[in-house]
C-alpha cells in the first residue's frame, strides 16, 4: 500500500504544481481508506471481531467458536455462517405435533345452531385449559431447547427476527400446533426469499387466525390482517391510505383455514370478487396480486432492510447505505441471504463506533451465557420462565408490532433480574432443580418432549433432588480467552476498573457483571 501511495503522490507532483499539501490528501484519502479496508477484510478475524459478529448474528461466541473462526477474514466468516443455516430444527417436536384430533370442533348444523350457543361443562372447560397450558409450555421448552444446542445459532437467530416481524400469539391462536407449524415455516424461509416467505406468512393457519382472516368475508371485510400488512410487514406507517386498507381486505376475502386439519383453505363463495382500487391501481384483485404491487414497491424493500439493519447493525439509519442495500435487495428478487451477506461485510457493520450500540435482548443474555460457559439447565422451563419475566416471552409478543427492544428492556426491575442471573452464573453457583413427576431429559444431540405435561408447574413438587443441579460454570478452558477476557466477552471497554491484582476468575467477575456486558 505504501509503495502505491508513493507512486500516486510522484505522478501528482509531476503532474500538478502543487503548493499545498492538503490537496493530495484530499485526493489520496479515497484511495488510502478503500486500500486499508480492503486489508481488513482480508485479515483473519481478532477475538474481537469475531465476539462481535457472533454476538449480533448468533447469541454471542462460545470457546470452540473463536478456535472455528480463527482461520477467517471477514467475508469467509459470514460466508460460512450463512453457508451453515440449518433449515430444519435438530430438536424433535412434541409428541403431540402429530396429534390427529380436529383443530376445531366442526361447524354445527342448522338444527344445532336453533339449539342456541354451544357450551361446555366446567370440567370440560378446564380440561380443554390444562392441556392448552401444557402444550404452551411444551412448545416453548422445545424452541429454547434449541436455541440452547442448535449446531446454528443463525438459524435461530433469524427464526426469531421473522417471529418478531411476523408476529402471531398463543394468546390469541391458542392453538400450539399451528404455532410450532409456524416456527418451523420460518425456520425454512428465514434466509430464503422474502416474496416466498410473505406469501407463506399470508396464509399462514396461525396468522389467519391471529388477524382474523378467517373472519373476513364478502360483504363483512375484516381490516385487521390488511393494515398490518401494510403497516408492519410490508410498506410501514405513513406510506398507505385508508382506502388502501379497505380495498386491500376486500381482496383477502374468504382466505381461511380447514376447521380440522387446520391448514389453509380459500373459500370461493366467500371472496369479493369486484373491482379494487389499490395504490394507485385498478383490478379485480385477490389477495396474490395485492402481495405483488407491494413487493413492486421500492418502500418495502427500505422497509425490510431498514429493520434488519436496526436489528444487526445499529440503531442509528446510515440512509445512502440503507438506499443501496434496498435497492441491490430489490433487484436480487428479494433474496435474504444476498442481503444479509452485504449487510454484514459493510463497514458499517465492523465499524468500532458500532459495537455496543444494541442492547442484549432476554433472549441473547440468557441464552449466550449459558452458551459461553457450557451451562446445561435440567429444568429448561425456568429458562423458559427466567426469559419471560426479563420481558420476552416466546411465543406470546406484547402486539402485532412485536418486541420494541433497545432500552425497553432495561426497566429497574428487569435489569436487577438480569444481574442476579448472571451473579449466580459467575458463582458456579448451583442452582436447585426440583424433581417433577414429569420432566424434560435434555442432552447436547436429543430433548425428549413426549409427555405432555413436561415441565407442568401445575404438577406436584417432590422433595429436592441435590443431584439435579446445573452444570457450573468453573472455568473459561481457553487459555487464550483467559488472557484476553474483556475482548472476548464484552463489545467495548468495561466501565467499572478492574482488579489486575487478582486471578482471571476474578477479572470474569467484573466483567461479567459490568453494565457494558449488556450491550452488544
Amino acid at each position: 500500500m505504501e509503495y502505491c501511495i508513493r507512486k500516486v503522490a510522484r505522478a501528482l507532483f509531476r503532474e500538478v504544481a502543487l503548493p499545498k499539501p492538503r490537496l493530495l490528501l484530499v485526493l489520496l484519502l479515497p484511495l488510502i481508506i478503500a486500500t486499508t479496508g480492503a486489508q481488513r477484510s482480508a485479515a483473519a478475524l481478532t477475538i474481537d471481531e469475531t465476539r462481535h459478529l457472533l454476538g449480533r448474528t448468533a447469541f454471542g461466541a462460545g470457546p470452540q467458536d473463536f478456535k472455528i473462526f480463527e482461520p477467517m477474514n471477514r467475508t469467509e466468516a459470514v460466508r460460512y455462517l450463512i453457508g451453515n443455516v440449518r433449515r430444519i430444527a435438530l430438536t424433535p417436536s412434541p409428541a403431540w405435533a402429530s396429534d390427529s384430533a380436529p383443530m376445531y370442533l366442526p361447524s354445527r348444523t342448522k338444527e344445532e345452531r336453533k339449539m342456541g350457543p354451544r357450551r361446555r361443562t366446567k370440567e370440560e372447560r378446564e380440561a380443554r385449559r390444562t392441556l392448552r397450558r401444557s402444550r404452551s409450555r411444551d412448545l416453548k421448552v422445545w424452541w429454547l431447547t434449541e436455541m440452547l444446542y442448535t449446531p446454528s445459532p443463525f438459524s435461530e437467530r433469524m427464526t426469531l427476527f421473522w417471529h418478531n416481524h411476523f408476529t402471531s400469539s398463543l394468546r390469541k391462536v391458542k392453538r400450539a400446533r399451528l404455532l410450532l407449524r409456524q416456527n418451523h415455516m420460518l425456520r425454512r424461509h428465514a434466509l430464503g426469499n422474502f416474496a416466498t416467505l410473505l406469501n407463506v406468512m399470508a396464509r399462514d393457519p396461525a396468522m389467519v387466525v391471529y388477524l382474523d382472516s378467517r373472519r373476513n368475508k364478502l360483504g363483512r371485510p375484516n381490516e385487521n390482517f390488511a393494515r398490518e400488512l401494510l403497516e408492519v410487514f410490508t410498506l410501514g406507517e405513513g406510506h398507505y391510505t385508508e382506502l388502501d386498507v379497505k380495498e386491500a381486505a376486500r381482496a383477502f376475502t374468504g382466505w381461511s383455514i380447514k376447521r380440522h386439519s387446520g391448514d389453509f383453505s380459500f373459500r370461493t363463495r366467500k371472496h369479493d370478487f369486484g373491482l379494487k382500487h389499490f395504490m394507485g391501481s385498478t383490478g379485480r384483485f385477490g389477495g396474490e396480486e395485492i402481495l405483488n404491487i407491494l413487493l413492486e414497491d421500492p418502500r418495502t424493500s427500505h422497509f425490510v432492510v431498514k429493520k434488519l439493519w436496526r436489528a444487526f447493525v445499529s440503531d442509528s439509519d446510515e440512509p445512502a447505505e440503507m438506499r443501496r442495500l434496498a435497492a441491490d435487495f430489490r433487484g436480487s428478487g428479494y433474496d435474504i441471504s444476498a442481503l444479509m451477506m452485504s449487510i454484514l461485510t459493510t463497514e458499517a457493520f465492523w465499524a468500532p463506533e458500532n459495537r455496543g450500540r444494541l442492547v442484549k435482548a432476554p433472549t441473547d443474555l440468557v441464552i449466550g451465557t449459558l452458551r459461553f460457559f457450557d451451562v446445561r439447565p435440567t429444568n429448561i422451563f425456568r429458562t423458559v420462565r427466567l426469559i419471560r419475566a426479563l420481558g420476552q416471552d416466546l411465543f406470546d409478543p406484547p402486539n402485532v408490532k412485536g418486541w420494541t427492544g433497545g432500552v425497553s428492556w432495561m426497566t429497574s426491575n428487569r435489569l436487577l433480574r438480569r444481574v442476579q442471573f448472571l451473579r449466580n452464573v459467575i458463582k458456579g453457583k448451583r442452582l436447585r432443580a426440583r424433581q417433577r413427576a414429569t420432566r424434560v431429559a435434555s442432552s447436547r444431540s436429543v430433548v425428549n418432549l413426549s409427555g405432555t405435561n413436561a415441565m407442568d408447574d401445575s404438577m406436584p413438587e417432590m422433595e429436592d433432588d441435590r443431584r439435579m443441579k446445573m452444570v457450573p460454570l468453573v472455568m473459561v478452558p481457553n487459555r487464550l480467552l483467559r488472557e484476553n477476557l474483556e475482548t472476548s466477552l464484552v463489545p467495548i471497554a468495561p466501565i467499572q476498573a478492574i482488579n489486575d491484582d487478582g486471578g482471571w476468575k476474578d477479572r470474569l467477575r467484573y466483567v461479567v457483571l459490568d453494565p457494558v456486558f449488556q450491550l452488544k
